[in-house]
């Protein structure tokens, strides 16, 4: 479970900035996409000047769509995986035994 956490998690952020470096110049243009990445969503409005700022908020929902679509394609995957796992009762003597430790 933290392994697929991690690896989608990794995937959603470098979808995210390849996309708006990719973005960036046709919402934006004359800002460096680099400086974007490194700024952060909560600095926009006073690190860049006023006009570009309504291109760069684009790009940024632009991206957001991007991680949010591989979230959904990862739940999905997950869903379709867990209908072929095993269904398995647990033991309620040792589901027990194990709370009464704690």
């Amino acid at each position: 479970m933290n392994a697929g956490g991690t690896s989608f998690v990794s995937a959603g952020q470098s979808a995210f900035v390849n996309k708006l470096i990719a973005t960036i110049p046709a919402t934006a243009p004359g800002i460096n996409p680099a400086t974007v990445v490194a700024t952060g969503a909560t600095q926009i409005r006073t690190t860049f000047p006023a006009n570009n700022v309504p291109g760069i908020v684009l790009t940024y929902m632009a991206g957001i769509k991007v991680a949010l679509a591989m979230s959904i394609g990862g739940a999905g995957a997950a869903f379709i995986t867990s209908l072929f796992s095993d269904w398995k009762r647990l033991n309620k003597k040792a589901m027990q035994d194990a709370n009464g430790a704690v």
